[in-house]
């Protein structure tokens, strides 16, 4: 079920995909406030350009990009999503019903690796799909208090960075590689368990930022901020809010409704986790996002 065909923006939502509607109209010569509101002047100056009536209250996904803004919508995929009682995706059928892009999980922590993930990759490429590759880490497994966390978070992207290179060359990695920060020691739940965490996560994100093209970025969500880095000192959650961020927030409407304050905005929206794509067997995690926000540096 393409996920497109039931996106919109009505009267009264508010949020990032507003403000970039509103900017986009503001380019076209409307006179508006980009207040990432959708009210009745932003809807009539996009009804005008459309030829739409004054009464239509919302925008539907193609019509959006029709104004110039285009929301894009991806999967994230593992090993997990194929095998045992699970057919192969088929990624012909995938990019027929409207994903964009995808994001792979390679790795977890110094062992796993998606053994599925070459043919995922390339597959996806294949058909134009966007990619991009994840790690999950595990910090309690080298935890070392005592010298600190730059030889553990060393060791885990050596591992991923070796995998990600084995599943398929620079070409194929169009987008950006993430860090799924949902791990973290907190067995006392104290300061500085946080500020090991947080420093663990920097280490990683500078390696995987000196790999690529594109700065390398955090998934996260509310409750793990909570629960592994909130009380990490000023200056380092500072420098991990200068990431980009993929937010996991699983509610309706058009924005996260529960935003981790480490960061002011997102650049992946992971929306619900029961979305149903043409081959693939079984729910996926659905996500938003606009197109600049995929291909930034």
């Amino acid at each position: 079920m393409n996920p497109k065909n039931h996106f919109k923006l009505s009267r009264g939502d508010s949020g990032q995909f507003v403000r970039e509607l509103q900017g986009s109209l503001l380019e076209s010569g409307a006179n508006l406030v980009v207040d990432g509101k959708l009210g009745r002047i932003t809807l009539g100056y996009a009804n005008r350009k459309l030829k739409l009536p004054e009464t239509n209250t919302s925008l539907s996904h193609g019509q959006i990009a029709d104004l110039g803004v285009r929301i894009k919508f991806g999967i994230d995929l593992s090993g997990h999503n194929e095998g045992g009682t699970k057919r192969q995706i088929n990624f012909d059928k995938v990019a027929k019903d409207g994903v964009d892009f995808v994001n792979v999980k390679l790795t977890e922590d110094n062992g796993y690796v998606n053994e599925e993930a070459k043919r995922q990759v390339h597959e996806a490429a294949r058909v134009g799909i966007l990619c991009g590759p994840y790690h999950f880490p595990n910090l309690s497994t080298g935890y070392d208090p005592k010298n600190g966390p730059a030889k553990d978070a060393e060791g885990e992207f050596e591992h991923f960075i070796k995998i990600k290179y084995r599943a398929a060359s620079a070409g194929y990695w169009t987008l950006r590689s993430w860090l799924d920060v949902e791990n973290g020691v907190n067995a006392a739940k104290t300061k500085s368990e946080d500020n090991y965490n947080a420093r663990w996560y920097l280490r990683w994100l500078q390696m995987a930022s000196k790999d690529a093209a594109r700065r390398a970025g955090v998934y996260s969500a509310l409750w793990a901020e909570n629960s592994y880095f909130e009380n990490a000192d000023h200056e380092l959650l500072e420098q991990l809010g200068e990431y980009p961020l993929w937010v996991a927030s699983y509610n309706v409407g058009v924005q996260p409704a529960r935003m981790p304050d480490t960061w002011s905005s997102y650049n992946i929206w992971q929306f619900n986790n029961e979305c149903m794509i043409d081959g693939v067997d079984g729910k996926v995690d659905g996500n938003w996002s606009l197109e600049e926000d995929l291909l930034d540096d």
